[in-house]
């Protein structure tokens, strides 16, 4: 299993954080179990230069599970650049909302593949962009996708409210006396309609 600090200093591009993912999303069920009282999934990481494999996740994702839930994809694009797909399900199955998060601030990915063959499985449902955390170094978005995947299946006292009035988000995550720390900045002027207001306070300490 991939460590916390093989993440957050790769020195390979194909590290699979599917394993820290899950660690930290039990470690902040234990400390803060009212933020998650839903179902929550992790599947396995996706290899974008694996032919098929995206969406074989989401078949997986609609047949393997039922009720209301949420479903967490890691999906590595290559190159140290790894993006976070969210799906949440209502109670019948249907699709309550489809999020991909992109945590690199100069990003060039082009999402018309992953919504082209979402849609394939998914047709009633469009994935749409979620705004997030980002950071400018490249190596560091494995770590950000993993803080932005939690921050998003966080339960919010507060699911609609304004972009706080802050340039800057930092979020900082220590572990085993390592800590590594996340500067992003939120170029949008607005939150979008269907995006869910999370806390800025760290959820890995």
């Amino acid at each position: 299993m991939t460590s916390f600090s093989e993440i957050a200093n790769p020195s390979d591009q194909n590290i699979n954080i599917q394993g820290a993912l899950l660690n930290r999303l039990k470690e902040s069920r234990q400390k803060f179990p009212e933020r998650f009282s839903k179902a929550i999934h992790i599947l396995a990481s996706v290899d974008g230069n694996v032919d098929g494999q995206w969406k074989e996740r989401l078949q997986q994702a609609r047949n393997d599970q039922s009720g209301e839930r949420i479903t967490l994809i890691p999906y590595n694009l290559g190159n140290f650049h790894w993006i976070g797909v969210l799906i949440k399900f209502k109670a019948d199955g249907q699709i309550e909302c489809a999020e991909f998060i992109d945590p690199l601030q100069e990003s060039n990915f082009i999402p018309d593949k992953l919504q082209k063959q979402f849609t394939e499985v998914f047709p009633d449902a469009i994935l749409r962009s979620r705004t997030c955390l980002k950071h400018n170094d490249r190596k560091s978005s494995a770590l950000v996708t993993i803080v932005n995947l939690l921050k998003a299946v966080e339960e919010p006292e507060l699911t609609e409210i304004e972009c706080p009035d802050t340039d800057y988000l930092h979020v900082q995550i220590v572990n085993d006396q390592q800590t590594s720390t996340c500067l992003a900045k939120d170029k949008q002027s607005n939150w979008q309609q269907e995006e869910r207001s999370v806390p800025t306070s760290s959820l890995l300490q």
